[in-house]
């Protein structure tokens, strides 16, 4: 779903190629495989990088059009994108004040685990 995405945005800013690198979350093979990938594409997306701080500061520092997906460093100064689960779990239960299903109080369970019983 998320390469279907990338593909579709890419395509509408009028490029016809994306190419997509699997590391098995390898963080040498991941390493290697964005050094291939800046010397033939426009841009990277990281997703879910597994590699070590300093290399992921290295391969930033070569000024390379770069996004993270699933990790947010702020100090690396580079566009990251991430699900906020908290933010997510505050808003569907902000409607349902009461005992889930689970016996915590919807409302509550997110910051006070403990009044699970």
């Amino acid at each position: 779903m998320l390469g279907k995405r990338v593909h579709d945005a890419v395509r509408d800013l009028g490029c016809r190629r994306m190419m997509v690198m699997e590391s098995d979350e390898d963080p040498a093979l991941e390493y290697e495989l964005v050094e291939d990938l800046m010397r033939c594409c426009d841009g990277v997306l990281l997703c879910s990088p597994r590699m070590p701080r300093a290399e992921l500061i290295e391969l930033v520092d070569r000024k390379h059009p770069m996004v993270l997906f699933n990790r947010v460093i702020p100090s690396l100064g580079v566009p990251s994108i991430s699900v906020d689960f908290q933010g997510g779990m505050t808003q569907s239960s902000a409607g349902a004040p009461g005992r889930s299903w689970n016996g915590c109080w919807s409302t509550t369970a997110m910051r006070s685990p403990s009044i699970c019983r």
